[in-house]
């Protein structure tokens, strides 16, 4: 079980943005990244991997709200 002291959850915060990092540089091919995936996991603990990949889902979703803008469907413009 991971620690939740100082220095634990700094090595989960380093396995946490090594693995994102990872997983930005090689989009196309995810399983280059297993190895920081398997860290990511051993280091945080299981609640905050969940918290961690929900907010960046969350993020990434927003920003491209942000970049993209809202767009509604053709039956929401009709409402």
């Amino acid at each position: 079980m991971p620690s939740v002291n100082a220095a634990g959850r700094q090595a989960c915060y380093r396995a946490r943005d090594a693995y994102y990092e990872c997983k930005v540089k090689n989009s196309a091919n995810q399983s280059l990244c297993d190895a920081l995936k398997k860290k990511y996991h051993e280091n945080c603990l299981p609640s905050w991997v969940s918290y961690f990949d929900r907010k960046r889902i969350f993020d990434d979703y927003k920003e491209k709200l942000e970049k993209d803008g809202f767009k509604l469907t053709e039956d929401e413009k009709k409402n």
